[in-house]
């Protein structure tokens, strides 16, 4: 079973409906200043695990492996820029077991809630930060430190729910990520100039906090 742990310091936030999504994806690629579009990823569909109640675990199955979040710190409200929200630590366990242990381990989380149905199209970005500076590379780049920035439609399987979100997601040594986060958010709303939609508190959310939500 080949399994890793990432530590990570996360911001998103969500909206409801694809109506602004044009809007977004020009402001998110620069309206056109960049020099190359943005590729998106290709489209995928991860199945969340609905733990009543639960906003500091995260539980997903995705292309086979099973990833577990669990809430280390926060959230921490931060106001950067333009934008208002929460910073949540988490770290993550990725697993990808074989179908001998797979099976049992489905069975018992069956027991836990229900399972939902997300499909996602993915554009990303990502930031290198050394210091102060911080430098745009491309994603899938191997770096120390640095933030990898997203905006995703959502749809849900069963409902007629769809959904777009911005996420900032930061990684690197110890003690550093939440202002690794904060760096790239700044440089990042400063390069993009102000959102077509407002960076809210009340929008801000994890992926754990919105599935609740979603389910009530």
């Amino acid at each position: 079973m080949n399994d890793a742990f990432y530590a990570s310091a996360e911001i998103r936030w969500f909206w409801p409906g694809w109506a602004g999504w044009s809007v977004l994806l020009d402001w998110f690629e620069g309206n056109g200043r960049l020099p190359v579009p943005i590729t998106p990823e290709p489209a995928r569909t991860d199945h969340y695990l609905c733990l009543p109640d639960c906003q500091t675990v995260g539980v997903k199955q995705r292309e086979g492996r099973f990833e577990v979040k669990a809430l280390t710190a926060g959230p921490y409200p931060t106001t950067v820029e333009t934008a208002v929200g929460q910073i949540d630590e988490w770290v993550k366990w990725s697993l990808q077991p074989s179908a001998a242990i797979a099976l049992p381990f489905v069975a018992d989380l069956n027991q836990s809630g229900p399972w939902r149905a997300v499909s996602k199209q993915r554009y990303t970005r990502l930031y290198q930060v050394v210091g102060d500076e911080v430098t745009a590379v491309a994603p899938g780049t191997i770096i120390a430190a640095g933030c990898g920035v997203e905006l995703t439609q959502i749809s849900v399987a069963a409902s007629t729910d769809k959904w777009i979100t911005l996420g900032f997601e930061a990684f690197g040594s110890e003690g550093e990520k939440t202002p690794v986060l904060e760096k790239v958010l700044a440089h990042f709303l400063r390069q993009q100039g102000p959102p077509p939609t407002d960076l809210t508190a009340t929008n801000s959310l994890s992926y754990p906090a919105w599935l609740l939500r979603l389910n009530r």
